[in-house]
């Protein structure tokens, strides 16, 4: 038996609170979501959701072969599918338009998960362990990162020097140079999917709830279609957290032009025009 939060295997009979996170350890999902305990493809257990946005649903789950926690991403677009997991796991979906909707966004889901699937060896995108259909909708089984995103991070220790983002994002680019290769454009880079590993040693953006945002490039690179899949890059964190003096807002170069303009046509002769900080 595991803990539905953190996988973590619990003493025989233990159903209270996990000893590793605290949480209790069997504590159910909502309706609309897999109920937590489900076995996916004869293989994965499912436990609580880590994310939820309007295309698809993210749970912890544990790899019952392998022995190890993964990510499970479950293609659910909530304005056409629906679910009541107390009677059943399988996916509703309105007929119409909703329906038309619901498959071609499955087939791109599907798509992706097997474009993501091509970067496996790279150390620089997260591995896609998995893709199938079940419970009429699909699934991406991928590595489970545990740690913190740098949205929140940003919030706790305040900004980076420059030097430092630099650092940063060089591995970053590095990855997504090679993804753009391929055709596919991510177009969803952003501190709340640049994910510090516990660990230590690396990191990579990870979007655990939102709605898919990859755009597969054409062969002129003029027209795209929109896909269903998440990739996740790694990066290294930086060494040390940036210093109180240095938690300011970043001010762009435009920013500062702007402002500038605005004060000289105040009529403001006082105002030197300097470079921005």
């Amino acid at each position: 038996m595991h803990c539905f939060h953190c996988m973590h295997e619990l003493p025989a009979g233990g159903t209270g609170f996990c000893p590793r996170c605290g949480k209790p350890a069997q504590e159910p999902n909502a309706p609309h979501q897999l109920a937590a305990g489900t076995i996916l493809n004869n293989r994965y257990l499912v436990g609580n959701v880590i994310g939820e946005g309007g295309f698809g649903i993210t749970y912890i789950g544990f790899d019952r072969s392998l022995d190890v926690p993964v990510a499970i991403k479950e293609y659910y677009p909530s304005s056409c599918a629906n679910r009541l997991s107390n009677y059943s796991n399988d996916i509703t979906i309105t007929y119409g338009d909703g329906y038309d909707y619901f498959v071609n966004g499955q087939e791109r889901f599907l798509k992706e998960a097997k474009s993501i699937a091509k970067f496996t060896d790279d150390n620089g995108i997260v591995d896609v362990r998995d893709y199938f259909t079940a419970n009429n909708t699909a699934y991406i089984v991928m590595e489970y990162l545990e740690g913190i995103d740098l949205r929140r991070y940003i919030k706790q220790y305040g900004v980076f020097r420059p030097d430092a983002i630099f650092r940063l994002m060089l591995p970053i680019m590095r990855a997504l140079g090679k993804i753009h290769g391929a055709g596919i454009i991510h177009r969803d880079i952003s501190p709340d999917n640049i994910m510090y590993l516990h660990d230590g040693t690396s990191s990579k953006p990870c979007r655990s709830c939102s709605s898919p945002a990859t755009r597969r490039m054409s062969s002129t690179a003029a027209r795209a279609t929109r896909g269903r899949g998440q990739m996740c890059i790694r990066c290294a964190p930086p060494s040390t957290p940036a210093s109180p003096a240095r938690r300011r807002p970043i001010r762009s170069t435009a920013h500062a032009e702007k402002r500038w303009r605005r004060r000289r046509r105040s009529g403001s002769t006082s105002v030197r025009r300097s470079r921005p900080s």
